[in-house]
């Protein structure tokens, strides 16, 4: 497979080519210089060719050819037409001199890169440096004219090619610009070769830092993409950990709640069988007491179950017959002993309009009630707490009941307040969902 660092891919092959090749087709014409382009036809198609190439990025991809043999063609004939005047005398060294130049600037696109070891991909453009060499030292030319026939084939391998690659050309590039500078010693230019070959290398140090740092950002982009994919999998693994964890919980939940209940079914049981014997007032009291904390202690075992269905979604109000009177008063009955021992007064005040007879939810109502009371009694150490149950005007069908327990106890701050208020505002939320839930 070809290596991600060089250019000779398949796809876009002739897009990141042709640019370089059409500009070594037109610096081999301007040798010429402008007078011998426009009295040579020959010469004046191959600036046209080139120009064509170098603007070839440009154009959209469809346009471009996409077969190999079919990207070449203009390639060859820019090259052939910009060594007519090698090929022109009809010499042995210049026609082959001009076949060698089209063949290392059509290899480009024609040779099966993707077939080839990554470790003979700059042979076109080193092979470019030395065909380059060969002609300038034949022919003659100079420094400024032999400068754009090394540079192209040192930016193409200072861009795509590894360090080892760039070096060999580098080495070749100078020794071509001294080579020039030696052979044709006359020229106005040719006290400036050392000057152009660094400033051959420098260029080409240049583009390798920049393309260095490219491949860095491109390889920490990659690294960030992988840890953010990793951080990303991890997250989903812990993700299904908590989910499986929860289920245990909520199935232990279950579990233990159904043990608990089995006894507590006795007791409760026991206690009513124990009512149907002959007691004394006193005796049949505290037998109540103890079915009624038994009731309470059954509800609260089944708000444990009821937790485990509200975490599955399977919540569902009852909607019974009964008294809110008796319910309430059963609450404020569990509180009576604590309240007395506390030296504080638990009244409860019913308004006479209360039906006798409601549909809803009993255990619900006896829960919430039994949180107020508690609290109530517990903060308040001299005075009373009183509980109040009122008939409010319903708005629509239904009968609209509102309880309350107050108390002399120390209150709330600010800040307590506050807290109440947001867990109240997401009760009602919750409540609104579940009422969606169970239309």
């Amino acid at each position: 497979m070809t290596s991600l660092n060089s250019p000779l891919q398949g796809l876009g092959l002739s897009r990141r080519v042709y640019p370089f090749l059409g500009l070594a087709i037109v610096g081999m014409v301007t040798i010429r210089g402008l007078g011998g382009v426009m009295t040579s036809p020959e010469l004046a198609a191959a600036v046209v060719v080139g120009a064509l190439l170098v603007l070839a990025p440009l154009a959209p991809i469809q346009l471009l050819p996409s077969g190999r043999l079919v990207a070449s063609i203009p390639v060859a004939l820019g090259f052939g037409l910009a060594a007519y005047p090698l090929w022109a005398s009809a010499t042995t060294v210049g026609i082959a001199a001009s076949v060698a130049l089209a063949a290392v600037g059509c290899s480009l696109i024609l040779v099966p890169w993707d077939r080839v070891p990554r470790s003979l991909h700059a042979i076109s453009p080193i092979g470019g440096l030395l065909v380059a060499l060969f002609v300038e030292a034949q022919y003659g030319s100079s420094v400024l004219h032999a400068f754009p026939f090394v540079l192209l084939p040192l930016l193409f391998l200072a861009l795509y090619f590894t360090n080892l690659e760039f070096a060999i050309g580098a080495a070749l590039a100078v020794i071509n610009i001294v080579v020039v500078a030696i052979e044709n010693p006359d020229a106005a230019d040719s006290g400036q070769a050392l000057i152009a070959a660094l400033t051959l290398v420098a260029l080409g140090l240049l583009v390798r830092r920049v393309v260095a740092d490219l491949q860095a950002s491109r390889a920490e982009a990659a690294a960030a993409e992988a840890a953010k994919s990793e951080l990303l999998a991890s997250l989903g693994v812990r993700n299904e950990q908590l989910q499986d964890m929860t289920r245990m919980k909520s199935e232990f939940l279950a579990s233990m709640s159904h043990e608990i209940r089995t006894p507590m079914n006795g007791v409760i049981g026991m206690t009513g069988l124990l009512l149907g014997t002959e007691l004394s007032n006193e005796q049949r009291d505290y037998v109540e007491t103890i079915r009624t904390s038994g009731d309470t202690l059954l509800e609260i075992i089944n708000d444990i179950l009821d937790f485990s269905k509200i975490e599955a979604g399977r919540v569902r109000m009852e909607s019974i017959d009964f008294s809110p009177k008796h319910v309430t008063e059963e609450a404020v009955e569990l509180f009576g002993e604590a309240a007395a021992n506390k030296g504080i007064e638990l009244i409860l005040d019913v308004e006479a309009d209360i039906p006798a007879q409601v549909v809803g939810d009993p255990g619900r109502l006896r829960q919430v009630l039994l949180n107020l009371l508690g609290n109530a009694v517990k903060f308040t150490d001299t005075g009373e707490v009183v509980v109040r149950v009122l008939h409010v005007e319903a708005k629509g069908p239904g009968v609209l009941l509102r309880f309350e327990v107050s108390d002399t106890g120390i209150g709330l701050s600010e800040q307590e307040k506050d807290a109440i208020s947001h867990r109240g505002r997401a009760v009602r939320a919750f409540a609104n969902w579940f009422a969606q839930a169970n239309d």
